[in-house]
């Protein structure tokens, strides 16, 4: 069996630098790294900016010579359900005992009921552990993307316009 610290990825800020709101995440999964054993670290987050790096390969490197546990990178999810889907296929669900979900505040409510609703057979094993927002329109857009996670967990309706105007600007 094995436990493993899952950073889901926060947007670049448009000259490319990581969002404060990530680098509170990278920082609470090195804190949680160093007070718990678990066997890898994965980086979430794909390409949210066309001309910046992905997330998660901006965390891989941040995460460089703070922890020595070996990071593992998903950098093709643009969006908080496509962050749980490709997890899925990086973490073999049949070894998980513990996983620590390192998320924002103000993302609490919505991230529990994605994984709940896409991940039922390890939901009782995930430990939700949030990091501080820093951004006050955070929890605006939250609102809506609370709304539409009801309305549409699968992402089959209006995705790709959605994606258009919030995540690959």
């Amino acid at each position: 069996m094995s436990s493993h610290i899952i950073i889901h990825g926060v947007k670049l800020l448009s000259d490319c630098n990581p969002h404060p709101d990530f680098i509170s995440r990278l920082d609470k999964a090195i804190g949680i790294s160093r007070e718990i054993s678990v066997d890898s670290i994965v980086v979430s987050g794909g390409k949210t900016r066309k001309q910046c790096i992905a997330e998660a390969n901006f965390g891989a490197v941040y995460l460089q010579g703070k922890t020595s546990i070996p990071v593992v990178i998903e950098n093709r999810s643009t969006t908080t359900i496509e962050n749980i889907k490709f997890i899925q296929e990086k973490i073999p669900a049949g070894t998980i005992e513990t996983l620590y979900a390192v998320i924002g505040n103000v993302n609490l409510f919505r991230t529990k009921y994605v994984y709940k609703k896409l991940w039922p057979d390890i939901y009782p094993k995930i430990v939700f552990v949030t990091a501080p927002s820093h951004n006050i329109l955070a929890y605006l857009l939250e609102c809506i993307y609370i709304l539409y996670t009801l309305i549409d967990i699968r992402e089959k309706f209006l995705v790709r316009i959605f994606k258009k105007i919030f995540r690959n600007t």
